[in-house]
């Protein structure tokens, strides 16, 4: 399974192309109700957290292809 920019490592086979991506409402639901038992994060911390990952994985693809934005604008 690939998956960060799997549009560029598989380009030369044109695979179909899916990219999943959620408005931060979405994100931050599914994190609360992910919340291991006896663990306590308080929304804005989540959202930190999911703002903080979406970082990240734009700054991968930025520093391995080049790519600027995330496969969606790709």
């Amino acid at each position: 399974m690939i998956r960060r920019c799997a549009d560029i490592i598989l380009k030369e086979y044109s695979p179909l192309n899916i990219f999943v991506d959620a408005d931060m409402d979405s994100k931050l639901k599914r994190c609360v109700e992910r919340v291991p038992k006896g663990e306590t994060f308080t929304c804005t911390e989540i959202e930190r957290q999911i703002r903080q990952v979406d970082k990240e994985r734009t700054k991968h693809r930025k520093s391995y292809i080049g790519a600027k934005g995330n496969a969606r604008s790709n």
